[in-house]
């Protein structure tokens, strides 16, 4: 009954959990829950901090005859941070960004913050395609999730506190939007020589593995996402023992794949990177106003919550700014 990749699907809507063996005895979906929900209780408030060297591999961007974008292989180190406090994120990272228009990377600041109820992101080299000019531009709308909900280079630290958190977390939908079409199933595999109990679950075009270690309070080891039977990104951590709530994210690789149109195509190699914590705090005081920061001076803000209004962050406070249409271009200019 307990071999080896037995699966037992999981009737959770009758109340009954899935089931499968390890080397200690049972391991249930039940279980895994119970220990990710005390985890949870344990840290209130998060802040991770760390390095990622990201590889965009030549061509991931495309190719224009000959021409492939990037030219070659290219490296860089992301500076990345994230806080959590109950449901509200606030995740930024300062690192490089391929532009079609320069066709060359440029250096970039991302910010999404998150309290709850509205989103804040800025993006701190939004390009005007007249001018070819770089400038600050942000964005301001109602939405309960954070903004990269499904960003593969952050979820283990998000994941590792805030597993079960509906619409952030890798017990519920996908991505934020992709409701399951199927119940989850629990099987067990052997990762590294070492038994993990493995959650498949499928949500249409896409099927999700969350694989979990018994040994280590059920912390995720390897998070793959397929799209039409082809993996579409693979994340695989290791961890690092806390005396304050056990186990937390030590590194974690991000594998990404350029998803194709056709399940029977092979998807082209991605974005991937190699991250590696360098700081954490549990439970520091973090306060909301954290999660709802300003947008710099220069930046053009378009606001999303009723209808879209369009400012400009000035020293001396906001200025509205009405959108042109002349010639098929549109121009920004103060009221």
């Amino acid at each position: 009954m307990f071999a080896n990749r037995l699966v037992l699907v999981a009737l959770l809507l009758c109340g009954i959990a899935a089931t499968c063996s390890a080397q200690n005895g049972e391991v249930t979906l039940e279980q895994i829950h119970a220990a990710w929900g005390k985890r949870q209780e344990r840290v209130k408030r998060a802040r991770f901090k760390w390095i990622e060297v990201r590889t965009f591999p030549r061509g991931c961007y495309g190719q224009k005859g000959p021409n492939l974008y990037p030219p070659e292989d290219t490296s860089q180190e992301f500076e990345s941070e994230v806080l959590i406090s109950g449901s509200m994120i606030r995740y930024e990272w300062k690192g490089i960004e391929w532009r079609n228009e320069k066709k060359q990377f440029v250096e970039k600041t991302y910010r999404s913050a998150s309290d709850g109820t509205t989103i804040r992101t800025l993006y701190s080299n939004h390009i005007d395609k007249r001018s070819k000019q770089l400038y600050p531009v942000g964005f301001i709308k109602t939405q309960l999730q954070h903004e990269d909900t499904g960003n593969p280079h952050v979820e283990i630290p998000i994941f590792s506190v805030r597993a079960l958190t509906p619409g952030v977390g890798c017990a519920g939908v996908l991505n934020r939007v992709i409701s399951p079409t199927g119940l989850p199933a629990l099987s067990l595999k052997t990762l590294d020589g070492l038994p993990h109990a493995v959650i498949e679950q499928d949500f249409g075009e896409h099927t999700r593995e969350v694989w979990v270690d018994p040994s280590k309070d059920f912390v995720i080891s390897r998070y793959v996402v397929h799209l039409h039977g082809n993996r579409f990104y693979q994340i695989s951590a290791t961890y690092q023992r806390d005396d304050q709530i056990g186990w937390l994210p030590e590194t974690w690789r991000i594998d990404r794949w350029i998803p194709t149109s056709a399940a029977l195509e092979a998807p082209r190699s991605g974005v991937r990177g190699l991250a590696r914590l360098a700081d954490f705090e549990i439970n520091p005081k973090l306060s909301a106003d954290i999660f709802r920061p300003p947008f710099p001076v220069g930046t053009i803000v378009i606001d999303n919550r009723k209808e879209r209004q369009e400012h400009l962050v000035r020293e001396d406070g906001w200025r509205s700014l009405t959108s042109i249409a002349t010639g098929g271009r549109v121009f920004l200019e103060e009221n």
